[in-house]
Formats: structure tokens, C-alpha cells, sequence
């Protein structure tokens, strides 16, 4: 469990040069599709985003729900890792009767993604609660996970449970990820690993 969180070099590296071995491999490749498909997301002129967002009369009218959300950013995550490695599952059985929102896996490493929508009440819970406490016990994670929170912008914001510190809550996507990470040890940041995934509409 003293692996450290490579960059998108070394995670590159891996994804070209070999095959992965290991849960630290499959989460390294994880991490990157995922900082991949953020970026499609932001800047792909298909508009990704709405594909994230129920409509009304042709206009963007309200957040999709979680398991709606879940299931387009496997589509986008599919789509930009091209079939090469990884094979992803959504809603895996992992220990005990417990399911995670969904896995990537390979040769035999399994890594759980637990996700949320950025006004979720256990927002603040999630990574000691449920994806530590029951996704990374299980043996083919090795101790890893990834979390997501889907953040759908200014809008929401008021909706979005205070933290447990009693500060205001963040007001952007990175200051949501940075309070998430801070609430992490860090010999927890080293296997989990935290995104706020922008699907935000444009302003």
C-alpha cells in the first residue's frame, strides 16, 4: 500500500508499454482516463455534458440522476480509452452483498469507483463510509479506489450538504476536490483517489 499516485507521464507509460499487473496498475490507468475524459467533457464540440443533464423542450432543465450519470461517463470512458485494457462493469458485486457504482478490471486487478452527484447527502462520507469501509477491502483492489462527484455547476450549489467542518461549501470544482482530498490521511491519498467530474452547463 505504499504506492504513490503517478503522474499522467507514468500512467501513460503504462497504458502504451505493458500490460497491467496489479490494482496500482489498473488505478493508475483509472485516475488517467478519468483526467481524459474530464477534458473531452470540457472541450469535445459534441457537448458531452448534456448527456448528463435531463431536457425540456430541447433545453437543458435539470441534473440526471446518479445511475443516469454513472452510465454516460462509461460511455465516455469507453470511448476514450478505445477498448484497450480495461474492462468496465457497472454496479459490481464486491464484498458481502455490497455494490459499487462500477469497476474497471484486468488480469485478474479489480478497481471500484464509487460516485456521487455533487448534492448527495453522504457526499462528505462516501470515501470512509462506503468506498474504504467495504470496496478497497476487497482482495483484487488492494487497498485502492477511485471517487467521483459529478458537479453541475453554480446551480447546484445551495443543494450541496455543508462540510463537516462547518466551513461554506466550495464554490468550483477544484475547491470541492482539494476539501475532499484534505479530508483524507495522507496514507489514504496514496490508494484513493478523488475527481470532481465538470458537467456543467456553460454559463
Amino acid at each position: 500500500l505504499e504506492y504513490a499516485r503517478p503522474g499522467i507521464r507514468q500512467a501513460m507509460q503504462t497504458l502504451r508499454n505493458a500490460e497491467p499487473t496489479s490494482a496500482a496498475d489498473v488505478w493508475a490507468l483509472v485516475n488517467d482516463l478519468l483526467e481524459q475524459t474530464q477534458a473531452e467533457i470540457a472541450g469535445n464540440n459534441a457537448n458531452w455534458y448534456r448527456a448528463y443533464w435531463n431536457e425540456k423542450g430541447g433545453k437543458i432543465d435539470s441534473p440526471k440522476y446518479e445511475e443516469s450519470c454513472r452510465d454516460a461517463l462509461l460511455v465516455h470512458m469507453r470511448a476514450v480509452d478505445g477498448g484497450r485494457r480495461l474492462q468496465f462493469e457497472p454496479e459490481t458485486s464486491v464484498v458481502g452483498n455490497n455494490y459499487g457504482d462500477f469497476s474497471a478490471s484486468c488480469s485478474g486487478a479489480k478497481v471500484v469507483v464509487e460516485l456521487k452527484r455533487m448534492m448527495h447527502p453522504e457526499l462528505w462520507t462516501a470515501i470512509d463510509g462506503q468506498l474504504d469501509r467495504l470496496y478497497t477491502k476487497a482482495p483484487e483492489a488492494q487497498g485502492h479506489g477511485v471517487y467521483g462527484v459529478f458537479w453541475f455547476g453554480s446551480s447546484q450549489i445551495e443543494d450541496m450538504p455543508r462540510p463537516p467542518d462547518g466551513q461554506s461549501r466550495p464554490r468550483t470544482p477544484a475547491e470541492l476536490q482539494s476539501k475532499l482530498e484534505e479530508s483524507m490521511p495522507e496514507e489514504k491519498r496514496r490508494r484513493i483517489s478523488v475527481h470532481v467530474i465538470d458537467v456543467s452547463k456553460p454559463e
